[in-house]
Order: structure tokens, then C-alpha cells, then sequence
């Protein structure tokens, strides 16, 4: 092995590679491959819990029963899945918030949860397979809730895949009671998205006023979303976000129309 540091996509590669496996299927019976028993517990302060056998590599990993999605119930076992196989991961027992397992944008203090989300992410979707999909559709939330429903995935991990695999300009917002939480967005995504208020002439920001609508999208002005220079060109947006009315929260994909 070279000098170099794997990514945790890497590493899930490696892994279904070693099973011969395109992707894990159901993934309480890829943990028990690897020595992990899934039990669903009725736990008010996580969603994942890695708890390993001291001093073999055994473990249990417990999920909050509680949790209304079977897609997000599955991203989490992938997520401490991840725990126990990264390096310098699950060298005890852990536990993860909700938040946690929703944490995609890179900060010192998350920084292992991002790559356990990485590492699920590509574990239940890879991206190779994935983009066979995506590259001949738009990146759009319907797209990517139709790929979460086949795979029994999260909406919000589906979206971010999408978003990555796509040949498209586009970005994810995730805004919570009409504020800016986290961004990711692809390397042809230029302009920089700041962690504001939402513009009220946003779909995002309608669909906080106006729950009577679901959903929202159309072409919006690029001054809605992004910090642009005065001098620099401003790309035309489409949005197409979500009213996830379950964690009060809105997801949208923004891609930049050429």
C-alpha cells in the first residue's frame, strides 16, 4: 500500500470488492458479513450506536426503532458501519445524533462523521453505478427520491450522490426554520453559497411561509442564492426544493443553466 491516504469511498470500494459485491443490497446482512449484529433499540439520545467486542473484530450496532424511514434507518447502519471498518474510527464505543448522521458540510469537530456519511454513501450507492442513472437525467429531488426508494436509501444521501455524479453545475442546500444550515456542491459549481436567511423570493423561502404546497421550483435570480461579485457574470438557477415538514426543513438542488 502506497504513502497516500484512502478516501472513505475508498475504502467502501475496497470492501465490495473484497465481497464481490456492486453494492451492499440489505445492509443488516452485509453488517453480519463483516461481524456486526443490527438490533433496533428504543433510544431517546441517538440514531446509530457502534458497541464493539473488546478485542475482536465483533460488534453491535444499534439503531433508534423510532426512526419513520427505512431508507434512513439502512444509511444509518451504513454510517457506523463506517465507524468500524475507517481507521481511527470506532476505537470505542460510539454513539451518533441525528444530527451527526446528517452532517455533510467538513468542520473539525464532524470531521469523522462526514467520512462515515462518505463512507455509507458510497457503500449503498456507488457512484460508478450511480452515474450510469443520473448522466442521462437532470439532477433533480424527484430523481433522486425515485433512487432512494429503489435502493432504500436517505432522500437527503440519494441527492448529495446525485449531485457529485452528475455532469451538471448543481449544488444541495439543506435550510432549517428558513435559515441556510449546510451547502455541498459539485466541482462545477463555482459561486459561493452563503449561510444566511433564506430570499424570500427563493422556492425555498416560499415554502417556509406556505405549507399548503409541498414543493417548489422554477428559474430563479442568481442574487437569490449566491454571493456574486458586482463585476462578474450572473448565472441564470433553477430550484427545485422540498418541504420536509418532519424536521421542519427545506432541501433543494440548485444547478446553473448554461
Amino acid at each position: 500500500m502506497g504513502s497516500f491516504e484512502r478516501t472513505p469511498e475508498e475504502y467502501a470500494t475496497e470492501l465490495l470488492g473484497y465481497f464481490e459485491m456492486p453494492r451492499v443490497g440489505d445492509v443488516n446482512s452485509f453488517a453480519k458479513m463483516i461481524g456486526l449484529k443490527v438490533r433496533e433499540v428504543p433510544s431517546q439520545t441517538f440514531d446509530g450506536a457502534l458497541i464493539r467486542v473488546p478485542n475482536k473484530l465483533k460488534g453491535v450496532v444499534a439503531v433508534r426503532e423510532t426512526i419513520r424511514e427505512s431508507g434512513k434507518k439502512a444509511f444509518t447502519v451504513a454510517h457506523e458501519i463506517g465507524h468500524f471498518v475507517l481507521p481511527g474510527h470506532g476505537t470505542a464505543d460510539c454513539s451518533c445524533t441525528a444530527k451527526d448522521i446528517n452532517s455533510w458540510q467538513a468542520h473539525v469537530s464532524r470531521q469523522k462523521e462526514v467520512s462515515a456519511n462518505r463512507f455509507a454513501s458510497e457503500l449503498l450507492l456507488p457512484a460508478r453505478s450511480l452515474y450510469e442513472i443520473v448522466s442521462h437525467r437532470k439532477a433533480t429531488l424527484a430523481l433522486a427520491q425515485e433512487i432512494a426508494n429503489e435502493h432504500q436509501t436517505s432522500l437527503t444521501a440519494t441527492a448529495i450522490k446525485c449531485v457529485d455524479v452528475t455532469d451538471e453545475a448543481c449544488a444541495l442546500v439543506w435550510s432549517i426554520n428558513n435559515h441556510i444550515e449546510w451547502t455541498h456542491k459539485n466541482d462545477s459549481f463555482w459561486p459561493f453559497i452563503p449561510k444566511t436567511r433564506l430570499d424570500q423570493n427563493s422556492c425555498a423561502g416560499r415554502l417556509f411561509l406556505d405549507h399548503s404546497q409541498p414543493a417548489a421550483e422554477g428559474e430563479v435570480e442568481a442574487d437569490v442564492w449566491l454571493c456574486l461579485d458586482n463585476n462578474s457574470d450572473k448565472p441564470t438557477l433553477w430550484e427545485d426544493s422540498l418541504f420536509l415538514p418532519y424536521y421542519n426543513a427545506v432541501l433543494s438542488i440548485l444547478t446553473i443553466e448554461f
